[in-house]
């Protein structure tokens, strides 16, 4: 496995907030249960309903800012491989990710500071299986890759993100420059783009015009 880490040489992190952590969790968790259920709109589990998870695909980048992917597939062990050329890099017992979801989240839990912490355990785990960035760049658009079983449509690769509860209440929003607002002005009278720009105070340079 060393010479597969040195092959890879991620990227690391290792320090996170509680949103940030609870990507890895989610990471951690779905591998060892095999399942994501689906919930009713009071975020409820509905034990019913759910998808069988065949693989979990993440992005890896180095240190050199080349990307590619890992894939963790889930058998009797969990079987992490190079997504592009298949091949097997290491064999870890499911146990040992049920084990290390469910110290992260206590870790989590228990963590009283709003700010930043690390979880040096479950880092070192995770570190193990080629899985050092504990949350997916703010740039991609899913936090996590999974192949899923559908009864009806067969196997199938669907992009998810990730919102936590654990820490501050999640917002479908980012607070960045990435957010935006289309905005549909009614008036009777001749307007401009200029003066409705000039009236909200909004610089042309960070508009665009649909």
């Amino acid at each position: 496995m060393s010479e597969e880490k040195e092959k890879y040489d991620i990227s690391e992190k290792k320090t996170g907030n509680k949103g940030e952590w609870s990507e890895l969790y989610v990471f951690l968790k779905l591998l060892a249960d095999g399942r994501m259920y689906a919930a009713d709109k009071k975020i409820r589990r509905i034990p019913s309903l759910y998808y069988d998870i065949y693989s979990v695909i993440r992005d890896i980048e180095n240190r050199a800012g080349k990307r590619g992917q890992i894939e963790y597939m889930r058998s009797e062990n969990i079987i992490v491989k190079d997504y592009s050329s298949g091949d097997v890099l290491a064999e870890i017992p499911i146990c040992e990710f049920r084990k290390n979801a469910e110290k992260l989240l206590r870790q989590i839990r228990s963590e009283k500071r709003n700010g930043v912490f690390e979880c040096p355990e479950v880092y070192d785990f995770s570190k193990s299986i080629l899985c050092e960035k504990i949350k997916a760049k703010s740039s991609d658009k899913a936090d996590i890759t999974l192949v899923i079983h559908d009864s009806l449509t067969g196997d199938q690769k669907t992009d998810f993100s990730i919102k936590s509860m654990l820490g501050s209440p999640s917002t479908l929003l980012n607070a960045s420059m990435k957010t935006n607002f289309v905005y549909s002005v009614l008036c009777t009278c001749s307007l401009n783009v200029s003066s409705v720009m000039s009236f909200f105070g909004l610089s042309p340079y960070r508009c665009s015009y649909v």
